[in-house]
C-alpha cells in the first residue's frame, strides 16, 4: 500500500511548514480529517526525529513506511506522513482518545463550526493497559510534582531501580511540564521526559504527549473537560461522499468484535448507495493496517477507490 501511494504521490512543492499537521474544522457530516503528505529524508533525519516534527507517533510513522530504517533512512528517499484521520466513533465534545490509533483528538466549537485539535500519543503497556470508559479532568497542574504509585515503586525496585517517594518538578520528573488529572484515580493525561515514547505502548497506564502538544492541550482544556477513552483499530467514515477505510493492528483480544463491527457498517453503507463494495480491497487493508484512511468508493457514484487526497497533491 505505501509502496503504491508513493510511487505516484508528487513530493510537495510548497514549505513543509505548511502542511496541516495537529488543526482541523470538521463537517458535521465528514469523518475524516486531514491530508497524506510526502517529503524527502534530509541528511541526518531519522523516523523519531520525523514523526515527532510532524506531531506523530513514531509507530505511525513506522507502520505506513514499511522497510524504511527507523534510525538511518535513505537520504533522498520519500517518506509518507500519515497526516489524515478518521475520527473515532464516540460523541465529539472534549476528549477523545483512541488507544489503537494512539492518537487524541480534542472537540470544541468555535463560533457554527467545529474545531478538532489531535495529537499523537503513548499509552500503557499489555500489563498495565489504560482504562477506557467516560472521565472528565479534575485539576490541572503546571509544573507538578510526581508521586511515585506503589505499583511503580514496587516494580523499580524489583528491577534494582529503586525510586524516591516522589519526584519534584524539573528533567528528571517523568510527568513533564504540564498534568490534566482525570476523575479515574491514577490517571492523567501529561508530558513527558521521554518524547521517544510517544507512540508506543510504554507507560503504567497514562496518556502522554509531546511537551509541545500537551502545552497545548493543558491551555485550551478547562477542568471538567469531559474524556472518552475507546479501543477502535477499525475505522470506518466519509468525506465528500468518499467512504474511507482506516485500520490499525488491534491489541490482543480486541480485533475480532471490532472487525464484526466495521462490516457491518460497509455493508450497511453499500445497501443504502445501492453500489457494490470491492471486498477485496476492504480485506486487504484491514490486513495491512497500515493505519491511515485508505479510499473504498465514492457513495454517489459507486466508483471504486474514490480519490486519495494529500497535502498539495493527487493520487488516482
Amino acid at each position: 500500500m505505501r509502496e503504491e501511494l508513493v510511487k505516484y504521490l508528487p513530493v510537495p512543492s510548497h514549505p513543509e511548514e505548511k502542511i496541516e499537521r495537529n488543526d482541523f474544522f470538521v463537517a458535521k457530516e465528514d469523518d475524516v480529517i486531514g491530508r497524506l503528505a510526502v517529503i524527502k529524508v534530509e541528511k541526518g533525519d531519522t523516523l523519531p526525529d520525523i514523526a515527532r516534527h510532524f506531531s506523530l507517533g513514531i509507530n505511525t510513522v513506522s507502520t505506513a513506511n514499511p522497510g524504511v530504517d527507523i534510525w538511518v533512512p535513505e537520504t533522498g528517499g520519500r517518506i509518507l506522513l500519515p497526516l489524515s484521520f478518521i475520527l473515532p466513533d464516540a460523541r465529539r465534545k472534549g476528549i477523545v482518545i483512541n488507544l489503537a490509533a494512539m492518537r487524541l483528538f480534542y472537540f470544541k466549537k468555535d463560533g457554527k463550526l467545529l474545531a478538532v485539535s489531535t495529537y499523537p500519543v503513548g499509552i500503557g503497556t499489555t500489563e498495565q493497559p489504560t482504562p477506557m470508559g467516560k472521565m472528565y479532568i479534575t485539576r490541572k497542574k503546571f509544573r507538578p510534582t510526581w508521586y511515585v504509585p506503589a505499583v511503580i515503586a514496587k516494580d523499580h525496585r524489583k528491577k534494582g531501580d529503586p525510586l524516591p517517594a516522589n519526584v519534584p518538578p524539573g528533567p528528571l520528573n517523568p510527568l513533564g511540564e504540564h498534568a490534566l488529572y482525570l476523575s479515574k484515580s491514577g490517571y492523567l493525561v501529561h508530558g513527558t521526559n521521554k518524547p521517544a515514547s510517544i507512540g508506543l505502548r510504554a507507560t503504567y497506564g497514562c496518556i502522554r504527549l509531546y511537551p509541545e502538544d500537551i502545552k497545548r492541550l493543558y491551555k485550551n482544556s478547562p477542568v471538567k473537560t469531559p474524556v472518552r477513552i475507546v479501543n477502535q483499530p477499525y475505522l470506518v467514515g466519509q468525506r465528500d461522499g468518499i467512504i474511507y477505510l482506516e485500520a490499525h493492528k488491534p491489541f490482543e483480544g480486541s480485533g475480532t468484535a471490532e472487525m464484526k463491527k466495521a462490516y457491518a457498517q460497509l455493508r450497511n453503507i453499500e445497501k443504502k448507495s445501492g453500489h457494490a463494495l470491492d471486498w477485496k480491497k476492504v480485506g486487504q487493508v484491514m490486513g495491512e493496517a497500515r493505519g491511515f484512511p485508505v479510499p473504498l468508493f465514492d457513495i454517489n457514484t459507486g466508483t471504486q477507490n474514490g480519490r486519495v487526497v494529500c497535502s498539495g497533491c493527487y493520487f488516482a
